[in-house]
């Protein structure tokens, strides 16, 4: 009985995700590596769940729920940060953006005072760009800071 109330949760949290996801307007970017991984994974669970009797539910709600996650969206909308796991990601939760510049993009690090972990999300779009978007979409003042340049090759 304890499965199916956790089954039946983890599947509301995942189709409130990806109702969330459809509010998405900058998307970030998706590691494919991360991606098959989690198929493959959740492919196992499924071929576990095959040749074993007992616990069979259970394998085949982690092979569900992995393949779900495997697909995806996370990003910014115009008001919160989009991202599986984070429930209340609303502007206001956060103090300060760290914006790490790098060959690909960016990196947005959301820093939260209440939060114990800081969130963050890869870019493909220029820094300038999604610091201005943030900047018009917020609804209250954040700092945006630009990390320092850590790599030593470009030092001249």
């Amino acid at each position: 009985m304890e499965f199916m109330i956790i089954a039946v949760l983890l599947f509301g949290y995942t189709v409130y995700y990806y109702l969330q996801m459809k509010n998405i307007e900058v998307k970030s970017r998706n590691s494919m590596v991360r991606r098959i991984l989690l198929i493959v994974i959740g492919l196992v669970f499924f071929y576990l769940a095959i040749v074993m009797m007992e616990d069979r539910p259970t394998l085949v709600v982690i092979g569900i729920l992995l393949i779900l996650i495997a697909f995806q969206s996370e990003g910014i909308s115009k008001d919160k940060v989009i991202k599986f796991g984070i429930l209340n990601g609303e502007f206001v939760e956060y103090k300060n953006v760290l914006i790490h510049r790098n060959d690909k993009g960016c990196s947005l690090e959301f820093i939260s005072p209440s939060r114990r972990v800081d969130t963050t999300l890869y870019f493909d779009q220029n820094p300038e760009i999604l610091e201005e978007f943030l900047k018009r979409n917020a609804r209250k003042k954040i700092q945006y800071r630009y990390a320092l340049d850590t790599d030593n090759s470009k030092i001249k």
